[in-house]
C-alpha cells in the first residue's frame, strides 16, 4: 500500500515538473526573440524526456509539435521536420484526427517552403484525406486550396485548377464566402498564368465583392494584389499599378507587415519595367527591412535580387554583385531553383557588362540547367538569349541564333510582349551582322510594333515616357538599319521610312498631351478625383517651397534626403492622380492615338523657303535629314559621343565667355558648324530653318554658329544672319499646333508683362515697419519662402516691360509690376485675353524633378508677409491661354530634363500645352540689361513693323549683333523661339 502511494507521489512530481516546464516554454515563445525561441525549446525538450518517462502518448505529441514549430521560427526546417514526423504517429495512434491534418498540413509546409512541391503536395492530400474522414469541409478546403498553391509554385498551373475547384464547390455548398473568395481569387491566378485571359479576369473579380462583404480585409489586400498581378503580366503598367497601390493601402492600414512587404516589391517591379530604377530601388529599400521582419527568407531574397536588378540598372554593378549574390545563397539554402536560376542570370549579366565573358557564360549555363531541373519557362528563356549574346559577340552566329529561337518560342508561348521584343531585337541585330538586311528589317519591326502595343497601355505619361526612353535603343537600330539599306538602294524609300520612324522615335509624350488638351479629358471626370489633383497639386507646392526654406539655412544631409523623399512620394502620388483621371474619363477613352508624320504630310507642313533640318543622335554613327517641300536628303554624322563632348565644351564656354572673339569658342563653334550643318550647306541658301534637335544638340544656339560652307568659314557671320532659326520637338507637334490654331478663340488684348516681382521683405518696395517674418499657412502643410538674399532684384526688366506696352495701346496692355506679379494674377484668369504674354523675373530650373521648374514670381506681399510665388511647371499646365506668343525673359526657361525619345521636359512644353503656339524661352542664364534690350527691340518688330515672332526675333539678335556692347553669343544667342514660324 505504501509502495503504491509512494508510486503516486512520484508521478504527480514528474507530472509537475512537466507542466512547469511546458508553461516556462510557453511564456518564454510569446517574447518571439531569437533567445527566448531557444530557451523555450530547451525546456520543451526536457519535459518531453519527462513525459517519456511516464509513457503519456498524448502529451508527447502535443510537446514535439511545439519544439517543430520553436524549431519552424527559428529557421531550422531539418529540426523541424523530424520532430513533426516523431509527432505524426503519435497523433494517428490516439486518434486524434485534428493534430494529424495539422501536423500533415505543417509538413507540407515546410515542404514547399524549401521548394520540395511534390512532398508538400503528398502531405496536404493526406491532411486533406482525414478532414475529409472528419467531414471537416472547412478543414479540407484549407488543405486542397495549399494542395493548389503547391502545384502553382511549382508551375504546374493544369493540375492546380482541380484543387481550386473542389475547395470552391466546399465553400459554395457551405455558404463560406471568405473560403469562396479565397478559391476564386486563387482560380483566377492559375488562369492569368494560363494566358486565359477572360476567365482570370472573372474569377478575380467574382472574388472581390466576397472579400468586401465578408470583411476579409486581409483577403481582400491579397485579390487587389492578384488583380494587379493579372494587369501587370498584360504589361499594363498603369493598371497594374493602382491595383497593388489600393492592396498597399489597406495592408498598410490593417498593419500587415507581410503583404506590405510582397506589394512594395510588385510596385517596385513595374517602376523596374518602365525605366525608373530609382523609383523602384526607393520601394525594394523599403521593403527588405519588413522581409527580414516577418522572417520571410524566400522574401528577402527576392527583394535582395530586385534590388542588385535596380542597382544593374543604375549602373551600380559593385552593389548589384553584392545582392545578387546575397540572394542567391538564400534561394540555394532553401532549395528554391528556380529562382537561383534567376540570379545566376544577373550575376552573369553584371559579368558580361565587366567584359568578363567566360564567368558570364559559365552563370548563364547554370542558370539554364537550374532552370531547366526547375521548370521555370521564363528563366530558361532569359538564359538562352544571354547564352546566345555570349555566342553571337564570339563569332558562333548559328549557334547564337538557334538560342534566340528556342528563348523566342518559350516567350511567345508564355505571351510575354516585353521579352520578345528584346529578343527580336537580338536576332534582327544579329541578321544585320550578317547582311541578311531584311530579315533583320522584318524582325526589328515586329519588335516595336510590340512595344507600341506596351506604351498604349500605360496611361500616366511619365511612367509612359519613362518606358519609352527605357527601349528608344531599339528605334535607334531600326533607324540605322534603315539608312544603310537607303545605301543599298536609294530609291526604294527606306530613307523616308528612317525619317518617319525618328519621328516616330520622339516627342510622342508631348504629341498625346496635346491631343488630349484638345479633347477636354477632365470634363465629365468624378469630381473627387479633381479635388484629389488639386489637393496634391498643393501639398506639393508646400514641400517644393519647404525646401526652397531649407536651402536657404544650414540643413543636415538628413533634412535634406527626407525633403527629397517627401517631393518624390508626392510627385508619385500626383502622376499617380492624373493618370486615374484619365482612366475614368470617357473623352480620353474615345481618342485614338496620335500617329506620328509621314514625309508626304511632313512636307504639307514646309513652304519653298523652309527646310527642316532632324537629327538623331546614336551610339555608331548620327544621322541628319534634310527635308524641303519636295525632296528628302539623308546624312551620316558621327557619333554620339563625338558630338556631345563637343556640345558640353561649347556650352560651357558660351554661357561664360563675353569677349566675342573669344578665339576657342570661335573654333568649337566653327567645328561644330561643319559637323551638324557641313553636310547641308549648300542647300541651305537663305532659308528658314526647322530643328528638331536631339540629346545635347537641343541646348545649342544654333544662330550663332557660322555659315557653314563659307570659304573664310572661321570669320563667316552667324547663322542667324541669312536664316530664320525655329526649334521643334517634332514636325508632328508643329501639325497638332496647327490643328488646333484652327480652333482657336482669338485674344482681345494686345500684351501683358509681368516684371520686376519683389523677392525680399527687405526690398524697399516693402512697407516700412511691417511684419517681416514668415507666415505658416497650416492648409499647406509648411512655411512659405523665406528671404531670398541670392534672388537679386532685376530693375531692368521695369525698362523691359515699360518698353513693351508703350508699343501698343493704353487700352490694350497690362503691365504687372512689384507687388502685381504675382501668382494670383496668374492664377485669375487674366491672361487669356491677351496675344503676348511675358514673363520678366528669374526663373528655376528643377532638372530632376521638371514639373517643380518655375518662373519666380512677388515672394511677399506690401507689408512684407511672405507668399508662395513659385509659378510651377505642373501648374502652367493647368492655365488656359489663347496668346500667340509666351516669352519666358528669365534663365534657363528653354531647359528641362532630357528624356530619351521625349526631349526636354519643363517650362516650354507646359505653355505650348497650356495652348500658346509659340515660346521663346532661354538657353542659360541671361543678362538683365541685354535681355530688355533685345525685348524690347523684338516686340517693336513684332508691334510696329508686323513682323512675325520667328522673323522679329531674328531681327532683334541681329541688331544685337552690331552692338560693339552685346554682340558675344552670350548675351543675344540663349533666346531661341520654339513652335509654330508662321
Amino acid at each position: 500500500m505504501s509502495a503504491l502511494v509512494v508510486a503516486q507521489s512520484e508521478l504527480e512530481v514528474k507530472q509537475a515538473t512537466i507542466n512547469r516546464l511546458v508553461t516556462e516554454g510557453l511564456t518564454l515563445r510569446q517574447a518571439g526573440d531569437r533567445r527566448s525561441l531557444e530557451d523555450s525549446t530547451k525546456k520543451f525538450i526536457e519535459a518531453l524526456t519527462a513525459i517519456r518517462s511516464i509513457d503519456d502518448q498524448r502529451y508527447e505529441a502535443k510537446v514535439l509539435f511545439l519544439i517543430a514549430s520553436n524549431y519552424r521560427q527559428l529557421g531550422d526546417s531539418e529540426q523541424s521536420l523530424n520532430y513533426l514526423n516523431q509527432a505524426l504517429p503519435l497523433f494517428r495512434s490516439t486518434g486524434n484526427q485534428d493534430s494529424e491534418a495539422v501536423t500533415l498540413n505543417t509538413i507540407g509546409d515546410i515542404h514547399a517552403a524549401t521548394g520540395n512541391y511534390q512532398s508538400a503536395i503528398d502531405s496536404y492530400s493526406q491532411a486533406a484525406g482525414v478532414r475529409q474522414a472528419m467531414r471537416d469541409r472547412k478543414g479540407e478546403a484549407v488543405s486542397l486550396i495549399n494542395i493548389g498553391l503547391a502545384y502553382s509554385a511549382s508551375e504546374q498551373w493544369e493540375k492546380a485548377l482541380g484543387p481550386f475547384k473542389r475547395c470552391l464547390s466546399l465553400c459554395e455548398a457551405e455558404q463560406n464566402g471568405k473560403c469562396q473568395a479565397i478559391a476564386l481569387s486563387n482560380i483566377g491566378i492559375v488562369y492569368n498564368r494560363l494566358g486565359e485571359d477572360k476567365e482570370a479576369f472573372d474569377y478575380l473579380m467574382r472574388a472581390l465583392p466576397l472579400r468586401r462583404s465578408s470583411l476579409d480585409r486581409e483577403g481582400e489586400v491579397a485579390t487587389l494584389e492578384a488583380i494587379g498581378g493579372f494587369y501587370n503580366g498584360r504589361g499594363e503598367n498603369q493598371k497594374a499599378l493602382d491595383y497593388y497601390k489600393k492592396s498597399l493601402a489597406i495592408a498598410d492600414d490593417i498593419h500587415d507587415t507581410r503583404s506590405k512587404s510582397t506589394l512594395l516589391n510588385d510596385i517596385a517591379g513595374v517602376y523596374s519595367s518602365v525605366g525608373e530604377p530609382q523609383k523602384a530601388l526607393d520601394h525594394l529599400l523599403e521593403a527588405l527591412p519588413l522581409k527580414r521582419q516577418v522572417r520571410d527568407q524566400r522574401g528577402e531574397a527576392v527583394t535582395l535580387s530586385n534590388i542588385g536588378n535596380a542597382y544593374r540598372q543604375l549602373d551600380e554593378l559593385e552593389k548589384a554583385t553584392r545582392y545578387f549574390s546575397e540572394a542567391r545563397e538564400i534561394f540555394n539554402r532553401i532549395h528554391d531553383y528556380k529562382r537561383e536560376a534567376t540570379t545566376y542570370n544577373n550575376l552573369g549579366a553584371i559579368q558580361e557588362a565587366q567584359r568578363r565573358r567566360q564567368e558570364a557564360l559559365d552563370s548563364y549555363s547554370k542558370a539554364l540547367s537550374v532552370s531547366r531541373a526547375a521548370a521555370s519557362r521564363l528563366t530558361e528563356a532569359a538564359a538562352l538569349n544571354n547564352i546566345a549574346g555570349i555566342l553571337d559577340e564570339s563569332g558562333e552566329k548559328e549557334k547564337a541564333l538557334d538560342q534566340y529561337k528556342q528563348a523566342l518560342v518559350i516567350l511567345r508561348a508564355l505571351g510575354d510582349r516585353r521579352h520578345q521584343a528584346t529578343t527580336l531585337s537580338n536576332i534582327a541585330t544579329l541578321e544585320a551582322r550578317r547582311e541578311n538586311l531584311q530579315e533583320a528589317l522584318q524582325r526589328i519591326n515586329e519588335a516595336i510594333d510590340l512595344l507600341e502595343s506596351l506604351r498604349r497601355d500605360i496611361v500616366a505619361d511619365e511612367l509612359r515616357s519613362s518606358f519609352f526612353a527605357s527601349v528608344h535603343n531599339h528605334y535607334e537600330f531600326l533607324i540605322s538599319l534603315l539608312i544603310h539599306l537607303h545605301k543599298q538602294n536609294p530609291s526604294r524609300g527606306y530613307g523616308e521610312m528612317a525619317l518617319q520612324t525618328s519621328e516616330r522615335s520622339r516627342a510622342r509624350g508631348l504629341l498625346e498631351l496635346l491631343n488630349d488638351s484638345h479633347a477636354q479629358i477632365q470634363k465629365d471626370v468624378d469630381p473627387g478625383l479633381l479635388e484629389q489633383e488639386r489637393s496634391l497639386q498643393q501639398r506639393l507646392n508646400a514641400k517644393a517651397a519647404s525646401r526652397t526654406l531649407l536651402l536657404s539655412r544650414s540643413y543636415t544631409a538628413k533634412e535634406a534626403l527626407a525633403t527629397a523623399n517627401d517631393i518624390e512620394k508626392l510627385t508619385t502620388e500626383y502622376q499617380d492622380v492624373k493618370a486615374r483621371i484619365r482612366e475614368a474619363s470617357p473623352r480620353y477613352a474615345a481618342l485614338t492615338q496620335p500617329q506620328p508624320l509621314d514625309l508626304k504630310r511632313i512636307q504639307t507642313q514646309l513652304d519653298a523657303n523652309t527646310l527642316l533640318l532632324e537629327y538623331a543622335l546614336g551610339n555608331d554613327q548620327s544621322f541628319l535629314w534634310l527635308v524641303s517641300a519636295t525632296e528628302l536628303k539623308t546624312y551620316e554624322l558621327p557619333k554620339r559621343r563625338e558630338i556631345e563632348a563637343l556640345c558640353q565644351q561649347y556650352h560651357e564656354l558660351v554661357t561664360n565667355t563675353t569677349d566675342p572673339r573669344n578665339a576657342d569658342l570661335t573654333e568649337i563653334a566653327s567645328r561644330l558648324s561643319r559637323m551638324l550643318l557641313g553636310p547641308v550647306a549648300s542647300n541651305l541658301g537663305r532659308k528658314r530653318l526647322l530643328i528638331v534637335a536631339d540629346g545635347a544638340l537641343q541646348y545649342l544656339p544654333f544662330a550663332a554658329f557660322p555659315e557653314p560652307g563659307l570659304r573664310e568659314h572661321m570669320n563667316a557671320s552667324p547663322l542667324i544672319v541669312r536664316h530664320e532659326i525655329v526649334y521643334l520637338p517634332s514636325i508632328s507637334v508643329l501639325a497638332s499646333l496647327r490643328s488646333e490654331a484652327r480652333n482657336r478663340k482669338s485674344a482681345s488684348k494686345d500684351i501683358m508683362v509681368l516684371a520686376d516681382p519683389v523677392f525680399s521683405a527687405r526690398d524697399k518696395r516693402v512697407k516700412p515697419g511691417t511684419l517681416q517674418g514668415i507666415a505658416v499657412n497650416a492648409n499647406q502643410e509648411s512655411a512659405m519662402l523665406p528671404d531670398r538674399n541670392d534672388l537679386e532684384r532685376l530693375p531692368a526688366t521695369r525698362r523691359e516691360a515699360q518698353g513693351i506696352v508703350a508699343l501698343a495701346p493704353l487700352s490694350r496692355t497690362k503691365k504687372a509690376l512689384d507687388f502685381a506679379a504675382n501668382r494670383e494674377l496668374v492664377e485669375s484668369g487674366e491672361l487669356s485675353k491677351y496675344r503676348y504674354v511675358v514673363f520678366a523675373t528669374h526663373g528655376f530650373l528643377d532638372s530632376l524633378h521638371p514639373e517643380l521648374s518655375a518662373i519666380v514670381l512677388s515672394l511677399v506681399d506690401e507689408n512684407g508677409n511672405h507668399r508662395d510665388g513659385y509659378l510651377r511647371a505642373h501648374e502652367v499646365y493647368n492655365l488656359n491661354l489663347s496668346a500667340e506668343l509666351v516669352v519666358l525673359s528669365a534663365c534657363e526657361t528653354a531647359l528641362g530634363k532630357d528624356i530619351k525619345g521625349e526631349g526636354l521636359i519643363g517650362l516650354t512644353r507646359g505653355f505650348i500645352y497650356a495652348g500658346s503656339p509659340r515660346v521663346v524661352a532661354s538657353l542659360w542664364s541671361v543678362k538683365d540689361e541685354s535681355t530688355a534690350i533685345l525685348m524690347v527691340s523684338f516686340f517693336r518688330s513684332m508691334i510696329k513693323e508686323g513682323k512675325r515672332p520667328a522673323e522679329a526675333l531674328r531681327l532683334a539678335q541681329i541688331k544685337m549683333l552690331t552692338n560693339t556692347k552685346w554682340r558675344a553669343p552670350h548675351y543675344w544667342a540663349p533666346f531661341v523661339i520654339q513652335g509654330e514660324w508662321r
